[in-house]
């Protein structure tokens, strides 16, 4: 059975190894294939919805993609 101090080490954990990849799966935002951009936004949505970072650090990113690749943009 998983005390408090063993979830707050695994989501410690959790939550470094993101910091570690989210640049990379952020400048995935950028790439020329729609679909890397869609699993980046899934990957992101999850990360935010964990509370794994703070949504300050995505929010120059999300911004892009909308204005960027929004079809009314067109």
């Amino acid at each position: 059975m998983c005390d408090l101090s063993d979830v707050l080490t695994c989501c410690r954990m959790a939550s470094t190894i993101i910091q570690v990849y989210l640049k990379q799966v952020l400048e995935s935002f950028f790439h020329l294939q729609s679909q890397v951009r869609m699993c980046a936004l899934e990957v992101v949505v999850l990360i935010l919805r964990q509370g794994l970072v703070h949504p300050v650090q995505v929010l120059p990113f999300h911004i892009h993609c909308y204005c960027y690749y929004c079809p009314l943009n067109s």
